[in-house]
């Protein structure tokens, strides 16, 4: 079992929009002022991320944690 600090976990959030998506669909809501670490757009795909672009999606997931165990 992986054990986190929920301090690592307030203060880091990625978000992911891709094009298919509403625009604007609620975007700013529910981030916490200063925690937002990443903010990735892909050019293609759409709600159903993993399975339309399972390959953009698990990259974006494997560069967020890389940026976590560098600080």
């Amino acid at each position: 079992m992986l054990s986190v600090p929920q301090s690592d976990l307030y203060e880091r959030l990625d978000r992911t929009r891709r094009p298919a998506e509403l625009p604007g669909a609620g975007w700013g809501y529910g981030v916490p002022e200063g925690c937002l670490s990443r903010w990735t757009e892909f050019d293609r795909g759409g709600h159903f991320a993993a399975m339309e672009q399972p390959d953009l999606l698990v990259g974006d997931v494997r560069a967020f944690f890389r940026q976590l165990r560098q600080k």
